[in-house]
């Protein structure tokens, strides 16, 4: 029995005979990136020949299915390619006489694994922390306390204060986490990780800065067990981000 061929890469109009199987020839309408397969005219299918029509059936749609995926992935990366930078809105009026580093309330959950299970936890019980000196907070040590907490584990933090960028631009922004972290700065998403991790990077985000000046910062952190760590890293477009400077902050 001759083996029926997979229908190929063809993206253009027309019909391309496909083979023959118990008697039977296979034909395949190809119309841009659809694929229809029909039994060229002849006699009634037999059993054997509709098993064998079924299994075409599946691998073809099989095949479809990855290029619709493939399509759908060269889609996005280039809808991420050219997406503009995010446009970052600068504190109105701009503050000033602003203290160092950055405010910070602490919740201390019984547990905490998500960015919500945090967010349902600073509806609770609430604690003013010392405020913290800036966003470079390297990863601890087992038992060590986190940032300006009073223990180590299951801690969620709820941050705010102001960010400065001593130059208008395109910057490139991201952070290194561990756990999980919302991150806002002038009205925009910035960094971002929902769940747990050791300390890694946020994906990286282009951001806007229209003129130089202080920005608005609010941030969503927590930590549930063994180390934690929390950095901000910018830069300008094109170029790897550094850490940023304690200096930078204000609250």
């Amino acid at each position: 029995m001759e083996k029926p061929l997979l229908p190929g890469a063809a993206f253009c109009m027309g019909t391309a005979r496909l083979g023959v199987t118990s008697g039977i020839a296979w034909e395949t309408a190809v119309a841009g990136p659809m694929v229809a397969l029909t039994p060229a005219p002849g006699p009634i299918l037999s059993r054997a020949d509709r098993t064998d029509w079924e299994n075409i059936m599946s691998i073809t749609s099989a095949a479809l299915r990855s290029v619709a995926l493939a399509a759908a992935c060269v889609a996005g990366l280039s809808a991420m390619a050219f997406a503009a930078p995010l446009k970052l809105t600068p504190a109105d009026p701009q503050p000033s006489g602003l203290k160092p580093g950055l405010s910070v309330r602490y919740a201390y959950p019984s547990d905490v694994k998500s960015l919500g299970a945090a967010r349902n936890a600073l509806k609770y019980r609430v604690e003013q922390g010392a405020p913290l000196t800036g966003l470079d907070y390297r990863d601890t040590e087992l038992g060590q306390n986190v940032l300006t907490a009073k223990r180590a584990e299951r801690v969620v933090a709820d941050i705010r204060g102001y960010v400065r960028f001593d130059a208008p631009g395109v910057y490139t922004i991201d952070f290194l986490t561990n756990d999980g972290l919302h991150a806002v700065v002038g009205g925009q998403v910035v960094g971002e990780f929902d769940g747990r991790q050791p300390c890694e990077e946020t994906f990286a985000v282009e951001v806007e800065v229209p003129k130089a000046g202080w920005y608005p910062l609010k941030a969503l952190w927590f930590q549930r067990t063994n180390t934690a760590c929390l950095h901000m890293r910018a830069g300008p477009a094109g170029k790897r981000p550094k850490w940023m400077p304690d200096a930078a902050f204000g609250h």
